[in-house]
């Protein structure tokens, strides 16, 4: 018999567990503050919150206009770039 035609077998029970609470105490070691960072952060533009008293019930609605910049753009160069929200007319590309 080819052993490359061997049907493949999964990890042991014991392997698996080791793996997932391996996981468990590398999320409990690493340092948050290094995952929150690595992304571009989103700058809070506007936040709209409506809200409608129906009976008993109270429908809240809250939209939140978020800007993502990456880190090699600065926040002046963003504030300072028309948008369509604001101006009503469609950026212009260069």
């Amino acid at each position: 018999m080819d052993p490359s035609n061997a049907p493949k077998s999964d990890p042991p029970l014991m392997w698996n567990l080791g793996a997932f609470f391996g996981h468990i105490v590398q999320a409990i070691r690493d340092d948050p503050e290094k995952f929150e960072k690595s992304g571009p952060q989103p700058i809070e533009v506007r936040r709209q919150v409506q809200e409608a008293r129906h009976g008993e019930y109270l429908l809240r609605r809250t939209t939140i206009d978020e800007v993502m910049l990456s880190h090699e753009q600065s926040p002046h160069t963003a504030a300072d770039t028309p948008n369509t929200a604001t101006t009503g007319v469609p950026p212009t590309q260069e």
